[in-house]
């Protein structure tokens, strides 16, 4: 049996960040123990996203904030905190604290240079946006770097992304670009061999919050969110190669499905993550499993609807 590591991130909507994790035997964790609260609402306006990673014996967890969420742009910071078992040794400790420019979309990454938190910034003064990087080394962070990218991100102050590693090395970035003609938001791929410079993008879909993984063999998967307030729906595709991909199949046929999530397990396959309301509201956490030809497992619902609509990070 393979020992599996599933940690959550996730927005209790009480503005209330948590976090839960899993340390199963089995190849197909279900059950989480009760969730340990990193933050509340009691002093900041929204905590929206969160990303951690396990090293060692600590899990490090960044989470975003919003200080503004009525007036464009919003004033995004990221703070930071250390957990070891189940007791907070330090944080929430702002990130970057003497910049001026705001930050978003925490994603942590490790390659073989090193574990490097990837995440948006926008500079309100020059009105630039850019995807950036910071490597985490002894219990700190380094000073953000600018990736090279094709892509002219002026005036997208904050374009939503995720990255994500290979077994060889390889990393994809996924995000979102507003046409500046038709004023939707194009989702692109894009491919690195060393984390920072990135290969010319692939237009993959109109939508929101693209996500990417690679299964053991270095198939990969693409999922999206086509964006449609009055009826959501979650995507999937597959690739042998990231050059040619798949016919896009909805995730569930459940009504009113967000935030899917493609999580790669310890033993190389792929687990769905995503949110929907189900036989009823309020939103809960469900998965299921997908091989690499697009056969899908059953729903598994993981959250407890007694404790609250939940939406995962």
């Amino acid at each position: 049996m393979t020992t599996i590591n599933v940690f959550f991130v996730f927005l209790l909507l009480n503005s209330t960040l948590a976090f839960s994790w899993n340390m199963s035997k089995s190849v197909e964790p279900k059950t989480f123990p009760p969730t340990f609260l990193i933050t509340s609402g009691q002093y900041l306006n929204h905590p929206y996203r969160g990303t951690s990673y396990p090293i060692g014996d600590l899990i490090v967890v960044v989470e975003e904030r919003w200080i503004n969420d009525v007036q464009l742009p919003f004033e995004g910071h990221l703070y930071v905190s250390l957990i070891k078992g189940t007791q907070k040794i330090s944080g929430p400790t702002l990130l970057f604290p003497n910049s001026h420019k705001y930050f978003y979309n925490p994603n942590f990454v490790k390659t073989s240079s090193g574990i490097f938190l990837y995440f948006n910034v926008f500079d309100p003064i020059t009105d630039k946006a850019s995807f950036e990087r910071s490597e985490y080394n002894n219990q700190a962070f380094g000073q953000p770097q600018p990736m090279t990218l094709t892509e002219n991100l002026d005036g997208q102050y904050r374009p939503w992304f995720f990255i994500s590693s290979s077994y060889d090395n390889q990393v994809v970035l996924t995000y979102e670009w507003r046409d500046p003609v038709t004023k939707k938001n194009r989702l692109k791929i894009s491919t690195s061999s060393d984390g920072f410079h990135f290969n010319p993008s692939k237009d993959m879909a109109v939508g929101v919050m693209a996500r990417h993984n690679f299964f053991q063999d270095g198939s990969q998967i693409f999922t999206y969110q086509n964006g449609d307030p009055k009826n959501m729906i979650d995507f999937f595709s597959l690739s042998k190669t990231g050059f040619q991909w798949s016919p896009f199949q909805p995730v569930t046929h459940q009504r009113n499905v967000h935030d899917v999530v493609p999580f790669r397990r310890l033993d190389g396959n792929i687990d769905l993550y995503y949110i929907a309301t189900g036989t009823g509201s309020p939103f809960s956490i469900f998965r299921r499993s997908v091989n690499k030809h697009g056969s899908l497992g059953p729903e598994e619902e993981l959250s407890d609807k007694a404790q609250g609509p939940v939406m995962q990070l």
